[in-house]
C-alpha cells in the first residue's frame, strides 16, 4: 500500500539530482572613468610642505600619506602636531547665559575654551610658554618620548581626548598651537575663562535695537558684534549679574560712580534755637556803626600767644563812651527781656499742665460716654419725671406706680426659672444674666403694654432674640403667680364701704359684675381644633374668659381662657367662680348669662334685664329695671376696654404662646388695678 507513494519520492529526488547547479548572479561591475592619469605620471604639488619645516619624503612605494612626525619631534619644537577639530567637539553640561528668542543654542564651545581645557589636562598654566614649561623648567622631568609613551614616572594623559575610542592619535599635532580669540569686549577689561572662571560671559544679544546700544556703552570700535565668541563678563553689570535680556551694561572704566545723596535730617528744637540765635546776633552786630567794627586782621598779627598760660588776649575797638553806654544799656534790657520771657515760660508749663489733666478727665470722660453709647439699652428711668411716657411704656399711671409694683416681685424675682438645666452652688440658674432684674421687668411690661416684636425688644435691649423669649416666657408665669393672690372678691364690709352712691340708690346687694370678653387667636391647623376654638359670636377662632369687677370698679375675678364655642354657662361652672361667692350676694350679668340655677346652688342670686317673652312691649318697671341694669353694667365693658388697650392683644395670639396666653391676661388685669378707679 505504500509502494505509489515511495516510487514518487524516488521519482522527485532523480529529477532533482539531473538539474544543472544554480550559480549565484553577479553584479554588473560600471566602468572606471577616465581621468587621464597615468602611474608613470608625476604627482601634481599640493603644497605639503607647508605643513612642516622639512619635507618628509615617502619611505617607500606603498606609502601614500605623508609619515606624521615624532614626539620628540614635537616637544623640541621642530614640528607641529595638528589635530581634526571634530575630535574636539565637547557637549558643555550647562546651556550658555542667555539666547535670544529667535537664536538656537549652540553647544559648540569655541577654540579659546579648548585650548583652556587641554592646558588644564596638562597642567600648564600659559600657553606660549609651553616649551618652557615642558623642557627648560627647573626640576621638571624631560618630556621625552620615553616618557610620553608610559614609562616609569611618566604623567598619565587622561580624557576622551587621549584615550577611549574615538581618540585621536598621539602623533597629530596639538591644537593650543594657534591664536587665541579675544572673548572680552569690554575695553580695557581683561577678564576671561582663564584667569576669571568664576564669573558668568554673556552673548551680545541680536536685537539691532539692543546691539546699537550696547555699541554706544562699550566703545569699542574692533568689536565683532557677529562672532559667537564674543563675550561681556558680568563685572559690567549692576550687582554682578545680567537681570534680563534688556538689561545694559553699565560698568566701565569710563563711567563715573553715582553719588549718593546727602541725607537728610530733622532739626531738633535745640538746633533750630541755636540757629535762631546766631541770626540774631549777626543782625545785631550788623546794626552796630561801621566804625564800632573789630580790628581782628590787625590785632592777631600783633598778638603773641602763650601756649603754656591762659592769659587772655583784651582785643582793642575804636568804641566811644556812649557806645559803650548804648551797648550796656542793650545788653540790661534783653537780660531783663530774658529774665520775663524765662517766667512767661514756666507761667505757659503751668497753664500746659493743668489743660494736660483737663484733657484727661475730658478724655475718660469721652470713653465713659462712648462705652455708655455702644451699651445704650433702654432706661426707663429717663421718663420718671414724664408721666404720660411712663403710661405709654408701662401702662402705669406714674413712675412711683411702676417701682411700687417692681419692689413688690424684686425678692422673688430671684426665683426666677429660664428653663436651664444646669445649676451653681448657690441657687442662680445657668451663667450671669446679661440684663438685671429690673431691665427684665421693663420688658416684659413693654412687651405687653406696646406688644413690641422680640426683635424690636432684643435691639433696645442689646440682646439676642431667644434671650427675649426666654425672659419673656419666664417672667409671666412668675407674674402671674404673684399677682393672682391679689384679684379677689372683697368682704361685704369693704364693698360697702367703697361702694358709689348710684349703687347704693339703685342695686345696694350687688357684688360682682361679670361677663365674657372673646380674644382672637390664630387658627390651629387640626380640624377639630378649628371647630372647638370657633366662635359662632364673633364668626372666627377666638380665646374665652369670665371677668367679673367690683361695684367701685376693681377687678375682682378672671378666669383662664376657654375655645370660642365654649359657652357662658360653662365658663361660669369650669372657672371656679361659684367658689368665690357667699350666700346672699349679687350677681349682676347680661341677658346672655343665663345662670340661675348654679348661683342657687351657693345662695347667690342673679340680677339681669327682663324679657320680653310673649308680650307686645316691657312695662313700665321693666323698662326702668332694665335701664338701671344696663346703665350699672357697662363699668365692666370700660374695663375690657382698659384690658384690650395693652396692644399685646391686638394682633391674633399666635398658637406657639397659647401656653402661656392665660398667664398673660391675669397680668394684664392684675396691673390694670394699678390704674385709677373706673368709678369715683
Amino acid at each position: 500500500m505504500f509502494e505509489p507513494i515511495t516510487r514518487k519520492l524516488d521519482e522527485a529526488i532523480d529529477s532533482n539530482k539531473n538539474m544543472p547547479p544554480i550559480r549565484k548572479r553577479q553584479r554588473n561591475k560600471g566602468q572606471v572613468p577616465d581621468y587621464s592619469i597615468q602611474a608613470q605620471d608625476d604627482a601634481p604639488d599640493m603644497n605639503l610642505c607647508d605643513l612642516f619645516d622639512e619635507p618628509v619624503l615617502p619611505q617607500n612605494e606603498k606609502q601614500i600619506a605623508l609619515k606624521p612626525p615624532s614626539y620628540e619631534d614635537i616637544f623640541s619644537g621642530d614640528k607641529e602636531l595638528y589635530v581634526d577639530p571634530q575630535y574636539l567637539k565637547v557637549q558643555p553640561d550647562e546651556l550658555p547665559p542667555e539666547y535670544d528668542e529667535d537664536e538656537v543654542p549652540d553647544y559648540e564651545i569655541n577654540e579659546e575654551d579648548l585650548d583652556n581645557q587641554i592646558l588644564n589636562k596638562l597642567g600648564l598654566l600659559d600657553y606660549e610658554n609651553v616649551d618652557k614649561n615642558l623642557i627648560t623648567c627647573k626640576g621638571a622631568p624631560r618630556m621625552d618620548g620615553s616618557l610620553l609613551k608610559g614609562g616609569k614616572g611618566a604623567p598619565r594623559i587622561g580624557g576622551p581626548l587621549f584615550h577611549g575610542n574615538g581618540a585621536p592619535r598621539l602623533g597629530m599635532p596639538l591644537p593650543f598651537i594657534g591664536s587665541w580669540l579675544n572673548s572680552q569686549v569690554g575695553r580695557g577689561c581683561t577678564n576671561s575663562y582663564r584667569n576669571a572662571p568664576n564669573l558668568q560671559y554673556y552673548r551680545i544679544p541680536k536685537d539691532p535695537h539692543i546691539r546699537r546700544k550696547y555699541v554706544v556703552l562699550m566703545r569699542n570700535e574692533t568689536l565683532k558684534l557677529d562672532s559667537t565668541s564674543t563675550r561681556i563678563c558680568s563685572v559690567h553689570f549692576d550687582g554682578g549679574e545680567k537681570l534680563s535680556r534688556t538689561h545694559l551694561p553699565s560698568i566701565f572704566p569710563w563711567t563715573k560712580p553715582t553719588a549718593q545723596r546727602r541725607e537728610r535730617k530733622r532739626a531738633s528744637f535745640e538746633d533750630v534755637q541755636k540757629i535762631e540765635q546766631t541770626k540774631k546776633r549777626k543782625t545785631a552786630l550788623a546794626q552796630l556803626p561801621q566804625e564800632a567794627n573789630f580790628k581782628f586782621e590787625e590785632q592777631t598779627e600783633n598778638m603773641n600767644v602763650n601756649a603754656d598760660t591762659s592769659t587772655s588776649v583784651e582785643m582793642q575797638t575804636l568804641l566811644t563812651g556812649d557806645q559803650l553806654n548804648s551797648l550796656y544799656n542793650r545788653m540790661q534790657t534783653r537780660e531783663q527781656e530774658i529774665v520775663k520771657l524765662k517766667g512767661e515760660i514756666q507761667q505757659l508749663e503751668k497753664e500746659n499742665n493743668n489743660i494736660k489733666e483737663v484733657n484727661s478727665k475730658l478724655q475718660k470722660e469721652i470713653e465713659s460716654l462712648k462705652h455708655a453709647l455702644d451699651n445704650n439699652r433702654f432706661d426707663i428711668s429717663k421718663f420718671k419725671d414724664k408721666d404720660d411716657d411712663i403710661a405709654f411704656y408701662t401702662g402705669f399711671p406714674d413712675y412711683n406706680a411702676f417701682i411700687l409694683c417692681y419692689k413688690t416681685v424684686e425678692q422673688a424675682s430671684s426665683n426666677i426659672n429660664y428653663g436651664h438645666k444646669r445649676t451653681t452652688t448657690n441657687g442662680n440658674v445657668g451663667r450671669p444674666r446679661v440684663l438685671t432684674k429690673f431691665q427684665e421687668f421693663t420688658l416684659v411690661m413693654l412687651r405687653l403694654r406696646l406688644g413690641l416684636f422680640e426683635n424690636d425688644l432684643a435691639h433696645r435691649f442689646l440682646v439676642s432674640r431667644s434671650t427675649v423669649s426666654k425672659i419673656v416666657n419666664a417672667w409671666i408665669p412668675f407674674l402671674r403667680r404673684e399677682f393672682e393672690p391679689l384679684i379677689i372678691i372683697p368682704p361685704r364690709e369693704v364693698l360697702q364701704c367703697y361702694r358709689p352712691d348710684s349703687f347704693k340708690k339703685l342695686l345696694p346687694n350687688v357684688t360682682v359684675i361679670v361677663d365674657c370678653t372673646e380674644f382672637e387667636m390664630e387658627r390651629p391647623s387640626a380640624l377639630d381644633s378649628q371647630s372647638t376654638c370657633f366662635s359662632s359670636y364673633k364668626s372666627r377662632t377666638t380665646m374665652k374668659s369670665l371677668l367679673g369687677i367690683t361695684p367701685s370698679g376693681v377687678l375682682c375675678f378672671v378666669s383662664d381662657l376657654f375655645p370660642g364655642s365654649t359657652s357662658d354657662k360653662e365658663i361660669t361652672v369650669l372657672s371656679g367662680f361659684l367658689d368665690r361667692l357667699n350666700p346672699g350676694d349679687q350677681v349682676l350679668a347680661d341677658k346672655g348669662f343665663n345662670c340661675q340655677d348654679e348661683l342657687a346652688s351657693v345662695g347667690a342670686s342673679l340680677v339681669i334685664p327682663k324679657f320680653l317673652e310673649q308680650k307686645i312691649q316691657f312695662s313700665t318697671n321693666e323698662t326702668n329695671h332694665n335701664k338701671v341694669v344696663a346703665s350699672l353694667r357697662v363699668h365692666v365693658e370700660r374695663l375690657m376696654e382698659r384690658i384690650k388697650n395693652w396692644h399685646i392683644f391686638d394682633h391674633k395670639i399666635p398658637i406657639t404662646i397659647a401656653p402661656i396666653a392665660s398667664d398673660m391676661l391675669v397680668v394684664v388685669c392684675a396691673l390694670s388695678n394699678f390704674q385709677p378707679p373706673l368709678i369715683n
